[in-house]
Order: C-alpha cells, then sequence, then structure tokens
C-alpha cells in the first residue's frame, strides 16, 4: 500500500466512523476467503514510490506487509493527495442474497436484505484472522468494506488506485446504481477512481500500474488507453493473444483531468 503525501492536507474523521468499523456481512462467504501473499504487489509498490520520489517533490508514505494494517490505513489515508492500495479485493455479488430477493420494510422497519456496501472490500494486514484473539473495543479486523470506506473523510484525494482484483464492481440497486468501492471512495470524496472489473493476476497488475505513473497525457482516459495500446502491442509482439481479459481490466472513473 502506497500513500503518495502532500503533507499541508488534514482531514477531520467524521462523526459516525466510529460506530460503523468492523461492521460486516453476515454473508458466509466472507469467512471462506483464505488471503495469500502477492508477491508482485510488493515490486509494484515499491517500484510507484522510487519513481514519485525521483520525480516529484512530494513524499511517500509506504505501508507493506504487517505495517499495511486496516489501522494504519485509517490514520495515514486522510489528507494524502493519491492513494495507491495494492491487495487482494473482494466482491460477493449474488453469493450473499437473502432468501427472498425482494428488498423492502418489513413490519417495525425491519430492513429484508444486506447492505450492498457490505458486499465488497479490501483484504488487509492480518484479515485471514479477522479480528479472533482481539478481545477490545474498536479491534480492526483486517477486511476493510466499501461502507468503511465510503464514511471515510477523503475530499483531498485527487486519485485513489485500487490495484486489486474485481475493485470495480458492486450491487445494482434500483434508482440508486451500483453500489461498491468505486462508488464508496467516491462518496468519501476521491476525485478519480482507478479500479478493476475482474481478476487480474498481480504480476500483470504490478506492470500495468508501474506504468501508469511514467505515462503521458492531460487525462485518466488517455492515460488508460495508452497504457491499454501498449499491452496489446507487446502481446502481439511476442506472439501472445491479445484478449481484453490482459489488458483491459482498469478504468478510470471520476473526473478526467490529471493533476501531474
Amino acid at each position: 500500500m502506497a500513500l503518495l503525501e502532500e503533507p499541508h492536507r488534514e482531514s477531520v474523521p467524521g462523526p459516525y466512523a466510529s460506530a460503523m468499523r468492523n461492521v460486516r456481512t453476515g454473508c458466509a462467504s466472507l469467512q471462506d476467503i483464505l488471503v495469500i501473499p502477492l508477491p508482485g504487489t510488493r515490486s509494484e509498490i515499491e517500484n510507484i514510490a522510487s519513481h514519485w520520489q525521483s520525480e516529484t517533490r512530494e513524499s511517500v508514505t509506504v505501508l507493506l506487509g504487517a505495517q499495511a494494517s486496516e489501522e494504519r490505513y485509517r490514520r495515514e489515508a486522510p489528507g494524502k493527495r493519491i492513494l495507491h492500495l495494492a491487495t487482494h479485493g473482494y466482491f460477493l455479488g449474488d453469493d450473499c442474497l437473502p432468501a427472498t430477493t425482494e428488498r423492502r420494510l418489513l413490519e417495525h422497519h425491519e430492513y429484508n436484505g444486506e447492505n450492498p456496501l457490505l458486499l465488497s472490500g479490501l483484504f488487509l494486514a492480518g484479515a485471514n484472522l479477522r479480528g479472533s484473539g482481539e478481545d477490545v473495543a474498536d479491534a480492526e479486523d483486517g477486511v476493510l468494506t466499501a461502507q468503511e470506506v465510503a464514511i471515510m473523510p477523503l475530499m483531498g484525494v485527487d486519485l485513489a488506485v485500487l490495484s486489486a482484483c474485481e475493485t470495480g464492481l458492486g450491487s445494482v440497486e434500483e434508482g440508486e446504481g451500483v453500489y461498491g468501492l468505486r462508488r464508496a471512495f467516491q462518496m468519501a470524496g476521491a476525485r478519480t477512481v482507478i479500479s478493476a472489473l475482474w481478476r487480474i493476476s498481480d504480476q500483470q497488475a504490478a506492470k500495468i500500474m508501474s506504468a501508469l505513473y511514467l505515462a503521458e497525457g492531460d487525462s485518466y482516459p488517455e492515460v488508460m488507453r495508452q497504457l491499454q495500446v501498449n499491452a496489446i502491442s507487446e502481446s502481439r509482439k511476442r506472439g501472445r493473444l491479445d484478449h481484453p481479459v490482459s489488458w483491459a481490466a482498469f478504468i478510470a472513473i471520476g473526473d478526467w483531468r490529471r493533476n501531474h
């Protein structure tokens, strides 16, 4: 996880942030997920941090391994200009639909259905433990849900890069659109969010993300398009298939302008 910093910006936590921490879906599918190491993410973060420090005057906060905890992210992310998160992501989707898919208010105002912002999130340090063994209030569980992201004060974030699988997916709510990690970061204040629509290897993601900060262009759509064109060209030169699954996973949503 890299937090590319502009130190003069400050944010104040929202009034409901503490109350909404560590609230997870009741869906059993989340408990069945085992997080495994991603060797490519470390090189991705190290390459980006090295380039940023050599090409800009802005400092970089780098959190790797055990340092990349939910608690550290909550403390360090507000006030940063760019957030780059390279880790595992999850989207539970239809795995967690209730017995009846009709979402409505029942008698006594009880809600029938899962909060869609609990169905997607990011796994940070300690996620496999799911908070077990911690018998203290507000103990972090290593699972950063879209709901927790949405209430964070990220108004100063120009760009949030979610270099993790399926971070661009979400649940479609009638009249409300798509709820997921991408929307959660925008709700929290991020101007532009780059996320993935499907699963991609950590090595491939690292290659794309490392090139993101080196690419020329005044808009994120222009930059993403050039990266995709380069990936297609390289695949063809090597005699490999240029199927979109290998180069089109990442999309940019939000303000199109790129601040250099």
